[in-house]
């Protein structure tokens, strides 16, 4: 596990709303595992609707991050309060009084990284999650704008405190200088081939943000992202994918910082009624072409000289499912996937700029799609 700051009040939380999110501290008597302590930020559902005390114990499940059964309440606080800014929101600080660790060597830099054996770290070439005490010169390991080969991993012949973090969205993080990409999950990986790599982790479990999400989206009691439907009630998100039509930017601009936040509505009715201050995306099934009798396509919705952007794995909503009532009241019944507007480079699989054919019609030419080498799948 990366070192992390102890104190709640270094935490990279954003602005969350006050009366429904709180930083709750509890511990864990592990016995001869030794202790476990972490401050979870968590929304009211996540504890059935009544904040706990301190003292009061309930059963906590999070098994991939160490911490499972049950715990004691030591603190309550109100949420944590800091300006928006770039980076994913950290949920959680878990501090284990003991632990296995290591040194974790790379090709061409001299500075290693400690780490438990167990911690999962990406390795493009196997297109996997490997734990960090498996990685042996034939992985290369996934650095801020590049790769590095790995040297050898050496575990340390005792133990000492370690720690971790749960990340909002798609559960990953980097550290070191170099940002060695990293994912949250600190439990024996599932095997599920010969590099026992990890399972994919469900995307939607939290809000898809890199940057700070503008919206406060609320959370179901297992932690997916939530909207309101057109009934009034609150449904959640599942693993979307799509094309999305945008303009005012560049490729290069969407490859190097993904698509921007904006918008605070998270009525989906509203958002297909054209709500100006929507906090979601549209995805259509492809990108299309201009001209299209049917629905209104990625490509229209971008115009000459815009973007299409292909997605995978965001949270999203279907429209037609949803706001049934509201897509019908479209010329065309656009029935389409709402994603929260913010997504992360790492969510996006390639960018195309739209142009026009011999017909006068919006399209992507095959010649100007370029692949986003941010994309990191599977996450």
């Amino acid at each position: 596990m990366s070192d992390f700051p102890r104190k709640p009040c270094e935490l990279c939380f954003v602005v969350r709303e006050a009366d429904t999110w709180r930083l709750v501290t509890v511990r864990q008597d592990q016995g001869e595992a030794g202790t476990i302590e972490a401050d979870l930020l968590r929304p009211l559902g996540f504890f059935g609707g009544q904040w706990p005390n301190p003292g009061d114990k309930f059963n906590l499940d999070l098994p991939r991050l160490g911490l499972s059964g049950p715990v004691e309440v030591t603190a309550i606080a109100d949420c944590p309060i800091i300006p928006p800014g770039p980076g994913r929101i950290v949920l959680s600080v878990f501090r284990h009084s003991r632990g296995s660790t290591g040194t974790l060597h790379l090709s061409g830099h001299p500075e290693p990284i400690r780490v438990t054996p167990l911690h999962p770290i990406w390795s493009p070439s196997h297109d996997a999650w490997i734990p960090a005490g498996k990685l042996t010169p034939a992985h290369d390991v996934s650095l801020w704008k590049s790769t590095c080969r790995v040297e050898r991993y050496e575990l340390d012949a005792w133990e000492e405190p370690v720690y971790n973090v749960e990340v909002d969205g798609d559960h990953c993080y980097r550290v070191g200088e170099w940002g060695v990409l990293v994912h949250n999950d600190s439990d024996e990986p599932k095997s599920t081939n010969s590099d026992d790599d990890l399972d994919p982790c469900d995307p939607c479990k939290a809000a898809n943000t890199e940057a700070s999400p503008s919206a406060a989206f609320p959370r179901s009691p297992s932690g997916a992202i939530q909207a309101t439907a057109e009934t009034g009630k609150l449904v959640e998100a599942v693993p979307s994918r799509g094309f999305h039509g945008t303009s005012g930017i560049t490729v290069d601009e969407v490859i190097a910082n993904g698509l921007p936040d904006g918008g605070t509505n998270i009525n989906l009715a509203e958002h297909v009624g054209g709500a100006k201050d929507s906090a979601f995306r549209g995805l259509g099934p492809v990108p299309g072409r201009g001209g299209s009798a049917g629905l209104r396509t990625p490509v229209e919705f971008a115009g000459e000289g815009g973007v299409v952007v292909e997605v995978e794995g965001v949270p999203g909503f279907d429209t037609g499912l949803h706001a049934p009532n509201a897509v019908q009241q479209l010329p065309k019944g656009e029935a389409e996937i709402a994603t929260p507007r913010r997504i992360p480079t790492e969510r996006i699989k390639r960018v195309g700029k739209v142009s026009v054919d011999c017909k006068g019609r919006e399209v992507v030419k095959p010649g100007d799609w370029t692949r986003n080498p941010n994309y990191t799948p599977n996450q």
